[in-house]
């Protein structure tokens, strides 16, 4: 069965996750989910996914980090975190990493996003 491409997902929290997981398949994504930094390093070295969905708030000490091996490996990145900590969201504009956007704000729009980049 055709897909319209793969997501990994970089979220440690199991219930966020499933949800994220659940729109995106239902949508035609195949969906990976890292929970561990080490992980998403490997799983970089070794895929493309047409999108690359962060928890920024999980990996606030490791963003450059992210920036040195996500980069050209993804065919877009989109990142969220707490709105207490919009520092982030500029950190991660700053270094180049996708989009950031609050994470209630992200499950609104996530669909948006996943629409833009389906297909072949």
């Amino acid at each position: 069965m055709a897909t319209n491409g793969q997501i990994l997902v970089f979220e440690p929290d199991l219930f966020f996750s499933s949800k994220i997981e659940g729109v995106a398949r239902k949508m035609g994504f195949e969906v990976t989910v890292i929970a561990n930094f080490e992980e998403l390093r490997q799983e970089l070295e070794n895929t493309s996914p047409r999108l690359l969905i962060l928890n920024l708030d999980s990996l606030e000490c490791k963003l450059r980090e992210v920036q040195r091996f996500a980069r050209g490996r993804a065919g877009e990145c989109l990142g969220y975190y707490s709105h207490v900590n919009a520092r982030l969201a500029e950190e991660a504009r700053g270094l180049a990493i996708g989009t950031a956007v609050a994470r209630g704000a992200f499950l609104g729009r996530f669909e948006d996003v996943l629409k833009r980049v389906s297909g072949p």
